[in-house]
């Protein structure tokens, strides 16, 4: 059971590393459809709550709640939906609009019913996973801190009103909402996995392990282009001379058995960062990104050393 959890989290994990700028992009756009969806709700609430007393007029706590989510409408449509935003930074930007959302249906909900109930934060609640999705840790953290946020408005507006009922009733909707992540995003993000096992196989030398040359060319373009200002990367070919002599005179199968033993010297000898490929017969290249400059000897020296 625990080895079959782990392995969900590790799939959540992979499945939204491989997918953050469709996840940031789509983040943005689900927020935005959970505040209409808040909107209409409260206004349709409005409405009912008007044909039953006619003479009673939304209150400060509802313009509290449509006050913030026009501000997000206003943030979308106004430069969120128009720049480039990373993954962190939709982020923050969204969990935070999300937490006023939270704060300001607390304060209506705790103004408006008997808190001997949370239906709104059971609510919400519930609905981030269908809008929200990121690392399990994040959701856990995040329901965390509106869970806590929550007692403490409640200490706030009404002190010693919030049952025990309602407390298992919120620490139960967490808990759902996690089994919730676990099993909507779990089920996704393995097949994600098994792409991510296939990709493997075809990046990977099958003699070797390493790179094959394909996979070493892209992963090396792409640590370039990453690299930190004031940093410098260095490329080194290593290749076995006269290498078809240890085929001709022992066989094939020593003369991979040699390909191996190599392999396995550049692996220890190197990073876990670098970039270590077989793009030949008997050519290897190693790509040390973001070294300081001044280290660029000693790698070339260690280089050196390693193929005697």
């Amino acid at each position: 059971m625990f080895s079959d959890f782990f392995n969900r989290l590790d799939s959540i994990d992979y499945f939204v590393s491989t997918k953050k700028e469709l996840l940031a992009e789509k983040n943005r756009a689900m927020l935005l459809q959970l505040g209409n969806g808040l909107t209409i709700v409260v206004v349709l609430y409005l409405l009912v709550r008007f044909s039953i007393d006619p003479g009673r007029l939304p209150e400060l706590r509802f313009w509290v709640l449509f006050a913030v989510l026009l501000a997000y409408r206003i943030e979308y449509k106004c430069w969120i939906s128009k720049i480039l935003l990373s993954f962190n930074s939709t982020r923050l930007i969204v969990l935070l609009n999300y937490y006023l959302f939270f704060m300001a249906s607390a304060y209506l909900e705790m103004r408006e019913f008997d808190a001997s109930h949370t239906p709104i934060f059971i609510a919400l609640i519930l609905a981030l996973p269908a809008f929200y999705t990121d690392y399990f840790q994040v959701y856990f953290l995040i329901e965390t801190v509106i869970g806590i946020s929550y007692f403490a408005i409640c200490h706030l507006v009404s002190p010693g009103t919030l049952s025990w009922q309602a407390c298992f009733e919120m620490m139960a909707a967490i808990m759902f909402s996690l089994v919730m992540v676990l099993a909507i995003f779990g089920n996704q993000a393995e097949s994600v996995t098994e792409e991510k096992v296939f990709k493997e196989k075809s990046d990977t030398d099958l003699l070797t392990g390493l790179k094959n040359k394909i996979a070493f060319q892209d992963e090396s373009k792409e640590a370039i282009r990453n690299k930190p200002l004031g940093t410098a990367s260095m490329l080194l070919i290593l290749d076995f001379d006269n290498f078809k002599l240890v085929n001709d005179n022992y066989g094939h199968q020593t003369g991979d058995d040699v390909l191996k033993a190599f392999a396995n010297i550049l692996i220890r000898e190197f990073r876990v960062v670098d970039i270590i490929g077989r793009v030949g017969g008997d050519e290897f290249m190693v790509m040390v990104p973001s070294i300081p400059f001044e280290s660029t000897g000693l790698i070339f020296s260690r280089a050196w050393n390693s193929g005697k």
